[in-house]
């Protein structure tokens, strides 16, 4: 199966790197416009790539169909996902993230 992307030929790569692939943004050095090897791996980045946005998406659809006692859930799980993806220099604090002590209360009852 063949994924969308757009390929851009281009030196403005670091020296080392013949390809970069971007999301469905995929750069390649002129030099390797003929070269089906750099292609084929560049394409595997963007095919992961959509395969992430589309398993991001039914997980978005089916975590918003939960009924709604279960919403605040959604909350924390953004701000886990937040913390995760940000590390720990930049984890969120109640007041950044917008979630309040009573929201977190409320979803530790409903879970005890």
């Amino acid at each position: 199966m063949c994924y969308p992307s757009i390929t851009l030929y281009t030196d403005n790569l670091p020296p080392d790197v013949g390809g970069c692939a971007n999301g469905p943004i995929v750069r390649i050095r002129p030099k390797y416009r003929n070269d089906t090897g750099i292609h084929a791996h560049e394409a595997e980045h963007v095919r992961q790539w959509w395969v992430g946005v589309l398993l991001g998406a039914l997980a978005a659809l089916a975590i918003s169909s939960i009924p709604s006692q279960w919403s605040d859930w959604w909350t924390l799980a953004l701000i886990a996902g937040r913390a995760t993806a940000s590390g720990p220099r930049r984890a969120p604090t109640a007041s950044s993230s917008g979630i309040t002590r009573t929201t977190v209360r409320r979803c530790l009852q409903g879970l005890l």
